[in-house]
């Protein structure tokens, strides 16, 4: 089974029908800067904030609407999902903010041929 990485016991992978296109993580330093009168702003560091991860991808088929699916039941539940990349590799808990899903190549009765996702993830930290 060739696997991208999962989330979780949901599995982004070929032969899961569940491929990605794109993830994109980013990371902030916690630097803000402060205006200050008659002067340059000011920088400190406040703290590092939460990571945050986005996935793009699309699914092709009458199956793309039940992966969708399944990635909306994970977020209702409102619980933190693990992530493991391909080879394994431990990226921590994530929280499912925010899963956008457009359909395309519509068919008469509505099936969509083609459903474009993105799904928004931040780091969880108890």
């Amino acid at each position: 089974m060739e696997i991208m990485g999962s989330l979780g016991d949901f599995v982004f992978g070929i032969s899961a029908d569940a491929t990605y296109t794109s993830l994109t993580r980013t990371s902030d330093g916690g630097w803000v800067n402060t205006n200050r009168a008659n002067q340059s702003p000011g920088s400190q560091n406040t703290g590092q904030g939460l990571e945050q991860m986005q996935i793009k991808g699309v699914l092709f088929g009458a199956t793309g609407q039940s992966i969708i699916e399944k990635l909306r039941t994970m977020q209702a539940t409102r619980l933190p999902q693990a992530y493991l990349k391909s080879d394994g590799t431990y990226l921590g808990q994530w929280k499912i903010q925010k899963l956008n899903e457009t359909q395309g190549n519509l068919l008469p009765n509505g099936a969509s041929l083609k459903t474009e996702f993105t799904l928004d993830l931040e780091r969880y930290e108890p």
